[in-house]
Parts: structure tokens; sequence; C-alpha cells
């Protein structure tokens, strides 16, 4: 009994002389941050919510977390741009339930277009389909760059929506949105965008080739790898047709392995 009381003495001492100044170095840290963000100058409440969010995520107090996030979501509506815009950005790095909330509140009346751009990012990587109709109003925005933002986000929840916008995406005439749409596609393993990818192999564009590839070599089957074989022969740029190998051999070894299943 005597051993045990000592064990759990030495431990509490442990805590304090360890933890609890770290603890308090935090919660010093936090409150100064708060104070900062409240600054008359952007710049210093712009580094404020850098900080503060560095602070947050590595905070091992649940409660204080939870008012770092509180605080960031009041941020999303600071006078400043680049102010709210990496308050968007930190507010990326949480996974609390009321971050996806305030992010969409926030792009409804945001009007600045980098951080809609943000707004809309941080909520595709959330996969937030509660942002889907938002999102997808930015589809026809006069800024390219949104555009194709609308379906990097729009592919990564991959709702029936967002596969339909993603097969509509793959014929369109900007190269960004046809690489968006490819990259989604072979990240969501969508096989009925196989058709779409197999004419962008082919195209005129380098990089929209390449994606196009690649993204075959994940979904194709005996006849794609096939077509692969075929259009290696008139590649001209020689890294492409390193690319139509490493798929060729992709297709092949999982017809390898489905065999063998």
């Amino acid at each position: 009994m005597v051993h045990r009381l000592h064990r759990i003495y030495v431990l509490i001492f442990f805590f304090i002389v360890i933890y609890a100044p770290a603890a308090l170095k935090a919660a010093k840290n936090h409150e100064q941050l708060i104070k900062q963000l409240h600054h008359s100058n952007a710049s210093k409440r712009q580094m404020a919510v850098i900080q503060l969010a560095d602070l947050g995520r590595n905070l091992d107090n649940a409660g204080l977390r939870d008012t770092v996030v509180v605080e960031l979501k009041e941020t999303l509506a600071d006078p400043d741009r680049e102010v709210r815009r990496s308050a968007v950005k930190a507010l990326g790095s949480f996974a609390h339930e009321s971050v996806g909330e305030a992010l969409r509140k926030r792009l409804r009346v945001e009007d600045d277009t980098r951080v809609q751009l943000a707004l809309i990012t941080v909520l595709g990587n959330f996969k937030d389909t509660s942002a889907e109709a938002m999102i997808a109003e930015f589809l026809t925005h006069e800024i390219i760059t949104m555009r194709i933002a609308a379906v990097r986000a729009l592919g990564r929840m991959n709702t029936t929506y967002a596969q339909g916008v993603i097969l509509a995406s793959l014929n369109d005439p900007i190269e960004g949105m046809r690489i968006a749409a490819t990259e989604a596609a072979g990240n969501n393993a969508l096989y009925d965008a196989v058709p779409f990818i197999r004419k962008n192999c082919t195209d005129g564009v380098i990089q929209v080739r390449k994606i196009s590839i690649e993204a075959l070599g994940e979904l194709g089957s005996a006849s794609e790898m096939k077509f692969l074989e075929r259009i290696r022969d008139n590649e001209t740029e020689e890294s492409v047709r390193a690319l139509i190998d490493q798929s060729i051999t992709s297709i092949q070894k999982r017809l390898q392995n489905n065999r063998t299943d």
C-alpha cells in the first residue's frame, strides 16, 4: 500500500513538473493571441490567426481547443480579406462539427474571390455535401480558377450530381477543367468516365494527355490496354510514352490479380 501511494505521488509530481507549466504556457499564449485578434493592424490579426490555429492543433485540452475554433469562426467576418482567408484555411485543419456550418454561412455572403476560393477548397476537402448547391453556382463563374476549384470540390464529394459534373467537365474547352475532372474520375473510380478519358488521352494539351493516361491505367480494362498500346506508337513526347507504359503495366497487373482471385 505504501509503495502504491509512493508511485501515485511520483506521478502527480511528474505531472506538475512536466505538464503543468506547458499547460499554463499554452493558456497564456492563447489569451495573448485572442487579444491580438482584435488588433487594429490587419497583418497582426492575420499572424494571430495563423499562430492560434497552430496552437489549437497541438492542444491536449479539448475545452481550450474548442475555444480556439470559436475564435477562428468569429474571425471569418473580419473586415480584411486576407485575415478572413487565413481564418478559412486555419479552420480547414479542425475536424469540428460546427466548422462546416460556419464556412457555409460565410460562403453565402462572401464577395471576395480569393476568400471564396479558400472556402470552396476547404468545404470540398471536408466532403461537405450540404455545400454542394452553393459550390455548383461557381461552375459558371467568370473566373476560370473558380470554376476549376468548384469541379475539384464537387469531385471530392462524389455525389450523383457531382459525378454528372465530372462527366460534363471532361469535355470542357478549358484544359484545367478537363484535368480536374479527370483527376476526380480516377480518384472516385468513375467507370462511366472511361470513354471520355480515352478521348482525352490524345488531347492536344500534354498535361491533359498525361492525367488521362494515368486515370485510364487506374480504371481501364483489356480494351483500354490495347488502346494505350495503339496510341503509344503515335505519341511524340517521351514522358507521355513512359506514362503509357506505366498505365499498361497497371492494367496488366490488375487483370492478372482478377484472374487469380
